[in-house]
C-alpha cells in the first residue's frame, strides 16, 4: 500500500513540474528582454560611449544599404547603414528582385526626409552608422520588416540602446515578408 501511495505522489509531483515548465514556456516572452540584454552585455554594449551625431537631408537612396546625405552646409556624404549583413553577391534574378525590394523599402522610409545619423565610421565623404528618423531607428526597422539582417557580432561596438533595438528587431520579424 505504501509503495502505491509513494508512486502516486511521485507521479503527481512530476505532472506538477511538467505543468510549471509548460506555463513558463507559454509565457517565455516575459523573460525575452533578459536574453537580449544578456547579448548586449556579452557584446560589451554597457561600456560603449555615445556615438557622434550628424543630421541632414536624404537626397537619394543608392542601394538597400547606402544613400546620399546632404548636410545643411551643402556637404554631401555617401552613407552606409551599419550593423547589417552585406547584401548577397548572387546575381540570380531572385536575389536581384529581393535587392530591388529592399532598396524600395529604404527609399519609402527615408528618401527626401531629414534624418540624424549616429556615426560609426568616417572616411573622407564616406560615413556609416545608425540612421534615425524622428527617433525611430531605421536600421532596426529594416530588420524588423525582414528587409535587412543582422547578428550579434555586427552590432558590437554600438551603444547598449542601439544594440538592444537591433537585436530585439532580429527576434521580432514581421511575418508578412
Amino acid at each position: 500500500m505504501f509503495y502505491a501511495i509513494h508512486r502516486t505522489i511521485k507521479f503527481t509531483l512530476f505532472c506538477c513540474a511538467l505543468w510549471v515548465v509548460w506555463k513558463a514556456y507559454e509565457h517565455r516572452q516575459v523573460v525575452e528582454p533578459a536574453f537580449i540584454w544578456y547579448d548586449v552585455w556579452d557584446n560589451g554594449g554597457f561600456d560603449e560611449k555615445p556615438m557622434p551625431k550628424i543630421s541632414g537631408h536624404v537626397e537619394k537612396v543608392l542601394s538597400s544599404q547606402t544613400f546620399i546625405l546632404t548636410k545643411t552646409n551643402s556637404v554631401r556624404y555617401n552613407v552606409r547603414l551599419m550593423g547589417l549583413r552585406d547584401p548577397s553577391k548572387d546575381l540570380s534574378l531572385e536575389s536581384l528582385e529581393r535587392e530591388k525590394k529592399r532598396r524600395e523599402g529604404l527609399r519609402d522610409l527615408i528618401e527626401g526626409k531629414d534624418v540624424s545619423l549616429n556615426l560609426a565610421y568616417e572616411n573622407f565623404n564616406n560615413i556609416g552608422g545608425i540612421v534615425f528618423l524622428n527617433s525611430t531607428n531605421i536600421n532596426a526597422c529594416l530588420i524588423q520588416q525582414h528587409l535587412a539582417f543582422t547578428d550579434k557580432e555586427l552590432v558590437k561596438g554600438f551603444s547598449k540602446e542601439i544594440q538592444y533595438q537591433m537585436l530585439w528587431s532580429k527576434r521580432h520579424h514581421a511575418t508578412n515578408y
